[in-house]
């Protein structure tokens, strides 16, 4: 694999490029899911003709002191890519929100639940007819 900054050959460990110190994403190790290769079709004609397998990956971008908005666009394309050659198209980046309860002792000491929000980027593939 190649830094998507400068191109460095990397091994596939490193948290950071050698060459350029750009991060490296960690969710480019994990293979993404293959469809199902048996599907029900719905009872209802899919919109446009087509119908597509969903797949949705977490991201949060890093950086540290220094960097820019750039090192977090970088990741992004890194993991874009990293989909991409999968077969699995980019879609968009949507947020996703949870509350997180507190247990039963915290909840007696006045501590309530806990809203927390993070990014998901959604890729979608075609769902082979026939």
């Amino acid at each position: 694999m190649e830094c998507v900054k400068c191109g460095a050959e990397l091994e596939g460990s490193e948290t950071e490029c050698p060459s350029c110190g750009v991060i490296v994403s960690k969710a480019r190790a994990t293979p993404p899911p293959q469809p199902p290769i048996d599907v029900a079709q719905s009872e209802s004609p899919p919109i446009g003709g087509r119908q597509y397998y969903y797949m949705v990956a977490p991201f949060h971008g890093h950086i540290r002191t220094g960097q820019g908005v750039e090192q977090v666009s970088s990741q992004l394309q890194e993991v874009i890519n990293h989909y991409a050659a999968y077969g699995w198209e980019f879609v968009q980046i949507g947020t996703v929100s949870m509350t997180i309860s507190r247990g039963c002792l915290a909840s007696l000491f006045g501590s309530g639940p806990t809203q927390l929000s993070y990014d998901q980027v959604i890729f979608r593939q075609p769902v082979a007819n026939g």
